[in-house]
């Protein structure tokens, strides 16, 4: 999955990327390229179980674009769910903070260029009959976006007009308000007026400066900070988790001596999809799924044996749905 950090310069973006990926970067095109892998109790304890010689995470890619001297248009087309990093703190007197307008502003840019792309679509292919469908479909996305009303649950963006577009209302969005250490434990005055004005939208608020000083300690100074400021778990675990939530994602797991990984995928996923995203092979030659769930798998001392002695082992066919948390082996012939 493929993240976008959004943001105005000196609000946070670059912060929060740089603690995302832990400092491991790539440039490409004016773009930073990075990627963090998705912490997860269950991986440790089946790492420590199986002992095996490898262990992967489920991992987040994340792209940081700047906004000026040119809106990123293109550089936007692969997201799966863009960051917004707005500044939600006055750090002189006199600032002005005004969290809704600085998401409006670019909330708007998107749905400019949506609409200019819609209406040059329209131009191009309203002569055509094969097009009708699709023109038609143009023509009652643009008052919604227009009017700010096109909904995640509309059944119109996942058309494949929409799809080919690659429209960016249409893409879901988070928002981090990057807060200062003052507002970690209290709810601050643009929360209520955010949740009215923006209540789809999920937020997370992050104390940026905070975390950035977590990730040059070790982890008993770690803890020693989270105590401090009475800190339960990083914000950067947050903004992961609403991740996982807004875009339906859900973890299931292969393990073996060789490897115990971890897979991103969308809830209500079949084990014969899952299949696929661990090889083509897989899914080509597919005939079984066995099943154990990690809960079960937990409660019998991380013993699969125990956990066919209790009946805590499935055997699945290709159109079970996968629950997060399943470790699934595939039985196939090619």
């Amino acid at each position: 999955m493929k993240a976008t950090i959004i943001g105005a310069e000196n609000g946070g973006k670059q912060g929060l990327f740089d603690i995302l990926t832990q400092g491991k970067t790539a440039k490409s095109k004016g773009k930073l390229l990075g990627s963090t892998n998705v912490p997860d109790k269950r991986v440790d304890k089946m790492a420590v179980a199986f002992q095996p010689k490898k262990t992967t995470y489920a991992q987040l890619h994340f792209i940081s674009v700047s906004l000026e001297p040119v809106f990123p248009f293109e550089d936007l087309r692969s997201s799966d769910v863009f960051v917004f990093v707005i500044k939600a703190y006055s750090q002189y007197e006199g600032d002005v903070v005004n969290v809704i307008k600085d998401y409006e502003d670019v909330d708007m840019l998107f749905r400019l260029k949506d609409i200019e792309l819609l209406e040059r679509y329209i131009d191009r292919h309203k002569k055509d009959p094969k097009a009708k469908k699709e023109v038609e479909e143009c023509t009652q996305l643009i008052p919604l976006i227009e009017n700010n009303q096109l909904e995640a649950t509309s059944p119109i963006i996942h058309s494949d007009v929409v799809k080919n577009l690659g429209l960016h209302s249409v893409v879901p969005r988070i928002v981090v308000f990057n807060i200062d250490e003052k507002s970690i434990h209290h709810q601050a005055s643009f929360e209520k007026q955010w949740q009215e004005s923006y209540g789809s939208v999920p937020y997370a608020n992050i104390c940026i400066s905070l975390e950035e000083e977590l990730a040059l300690l070790n982890e008993e100074d770690q803890k020693e900070l989270f105590q401090e400021y009475s800190i339960e778990k990083p914000g950067l675990h947050t903004l992961l988790h609403a991740v996982y939530e807004h875009l339906d994602l859900q973890t299931f797991f292969t393990v073996g001596e060789d490897e115990v990984k971890a897979w991103t995928v969308k809830k209500n996923i079949t084990a014969l999809e899952a299949a696929g995203k661990i090889h083509t092979d897989i899914k080509k030659g597919f005939i079984r799924a066995e099943i154990v769930h990690y809960e079960d798998f937990e409660k019998n001392h991380f013993s699969m044996k125990e956990c066919k002695e209790n009946g805590c082992f499935f055997l699945e066919g290709k159109d079970y749905i996968l629950q997060d948390g399943d470790i699934m082996h595939v039985r196939f012939n090619i």
